[in-house]
């Protein structure tokens, strides 16, 4: 009787660790999925008329660039994709040197990447 519950017990413990391993590894996709999603509404965010580039902007000699008004909308998203592939804040400004530009430029290749994955 001792035995049977002993195995009983060794087997609940044995597959409660297993069923376990694998739930970090679906977080990660899972925030990842999310963050992608957040990225792709800032990006259409960008488009409504209220984000255009105005008048202002569109005569300004860095014109093609975007304007910091609109690096605004998208950064908070863009910080958050880069932060879903396991980025850390410390490494992400080591990275970008605080640039806004140079985060964009990273989230949209991320985004890039996982549009080809599907």
């Amino acid at each position: 009787m001792k035995k049977n519950i002993l195995l009983m017990v060794a087997c609940s413990v044995f597959l409660t660790s297993c069923s376990n391993e694998n739930m970090p590894v679906f977080s990660q996709e899972n925030q990842k999925n999310e963050a992608v999603q957040n990225f792709k509404q800032a990006l259409t965010h960008l488009n409504n008329p209220e984000n255009l580039p105005t008048e202002e902007e569109k005569r300004s000699p860095e014109f093609p660039e975007m304007s910091e008004r609109r690096l605004n909308i998208l950064y908070p998203a863009a910080k958050g994709l880069i932060k879903s592939t396991g980025v850390k804040d410390d490494e992400l400004q080591k990275a970008t040197n605080g640039d806004k530009k140079a985060a964009l430029k990273w989230a949209l290749e991320i985004f890039r990447d996982s549009n080809n994955q599907l």
